[in-house]
């Protein structure tokens, strides 16, 4: 059972993402969207898992004067919370992918080089999963502040078990507050009400009405 439950640990995560998704995040963005014009990929067609493995992209906006977004997804758990001994804060840093898998002969580079999303939308789930802290950050600024300043950013590996291998994925710690603070990025959150509000104290998705720098 056992391990059953380790060859399928990536089918279970992404179910789990999902279904987070489409309880919490979806209808907000789908309210606060450009007249409601938005796409939730999924890998069920041809196109879609191109977009998804290839771009890493899973949503896409319509923008006012005819532009579009597309958005990388993001969501993590309360730390230690599936194995039931949950930490007393959240993350206090993102995890910016550099490496996929780090096995010899296996090598791929992680999604913070390979996106070609807009967006990347950072998510954490609260302890009880019923609310998201959300950060949509515009991924060439980001792409500039993390090369600017990846000598300074932690590294840590990651288990990373896929069909029952442990790929080992590598990744930089960047701290939420800083990364928010040079970049002039706001943070919202959303519950299972709806969405609660900005940092501004509106009710109002900003990054999906305007083009990202």
């Amino acid at each position: 059972m056992q391990q059953q439950q380790r060859l399928n640990e990536l089918e279970f995560d992404d179910l789990w993402q999902r279904s987070v998704f489409d309880r919490l995040l979806a209808p907000i963005l789908h309210k606060y969207s450009y007249r409601n014009q938005i796409i939730f990929l999924d890998i069920a067609t041809d196109v879609a898992s191109l977009l998804q493995r290839r771009a890493h992209v899973d949503i896409l906006a319509q923008l006012p004067h005819g532009k579009t977004m597309s958005i990388e997804l993001k969501i993590v758990r309360w730390p230690g919370a599936r194995q039931g001994r949950p930490g007393y804060t959240h993350w206090k840093d993102f995890f910016f992918e550099t490496m996929s898998c780090s096995i010899p002969g296996r090598e791929g580079k992680g999604w913070m080089h390979t996106s070609q999303a807009d967006i990347l939308l950072w998510c954490q789930c609260s302890l009880q999963e019923d609310a998201l802290d959300c950060w949509p950050l515009p991924f060439s600024r980001l792409n500039t502040w993390f090369m600017r300043n990846i000598l300074q950013l932690p590294e840590r590996r990651v288990e990373n078990i896929i069909n029952g291998q442990p790929l080992w994925t590598i990744g930089r710690l960047a701290p939420i507050l800083r990364v928010c603070r040079d970049l002039k990025i706001e943070g919202f959150r959303v519950n299972a009400g709806g969405l609660v509000t900005d940092l501004w104290g509106e009710p109002l998705l900003r990054f999906l009405q305007e083009r990202p720098a």
